[in-house]
This record gives C-alpha cells, structure tokens and sequence, in this order.
C-alpha cells in the first residue's frame, strides 16, 4: 500500500521554499553562499505532491503555481516569516534597533 499512496497516488504532502517578495510580505531570509553575501527570501510552502506535479511537472524551480495556493489544491498552506521568533524582512519585520 506504501507503494502505491507514495509512487502511484502521490498522496503526500511535500515542503519546500516559495518564492517571496520582501516589498509586501513578510520573508524568510536564507543564504545561497557559505559567506552569506548572496541572500534570497522565501515563505514555506506545503502542498499535496500529485497537486505540485499536475501543476509544474517535475521541475518546482521555475513553476510560479509551486509558490501559491489555487482553488484546487487539496491540503496547502504557505507559511510566512513571523517576526517575533524568526529573523525576517518585510513590511511587518520587527527590526531591532542597536
């Protein structure tokens, strides 16, 4: 049965990072270099495998559906950064003043 939910169905949900704009969301910040010059953001987002593949095939990279919640997708949330426990930019990033 594992088999067939997992590799056949795609009955899981799988996470991953989404795209965020820091302009009007609130975002993880995340390092693509071991020094940390070059940063990204992004939200986390979970969604049901079969509704990832059926909407971006087998590349989530470039598919700007992966990053969204649609009115089809089964079980999906986007969490964004919350700024009293994570370190966050946005426009409701709490900034500490030194």
């Amino acid at each position: 049965m594992s088999f067939y939910r997992f590799m056949v169905v795609g009955n899981y949900i799988v996470e991953y990072e989404g795209s965020c704009d820091p302009a009007t969301e609130s975002c993880y910040i995340a390092c693509a270099d071991d020094d940390c010059i070059d940063v990204y953001y992004h939200t986390w987002v979970q969604k049901r495998n079969a509704d990832v593949y059926a909407q971006c095939g087998e590349d989530v990279t470039d598919c700007e559906a992966a990053s969204i919640c649609i009115p089809s997708d089964q079980d999906c949330a986007i969490e964004y950064c919350d700024s009293e426990t994570d370190e966050c930019v946005g426009p409701n990033a709490v900034v500490e003043e030194e």
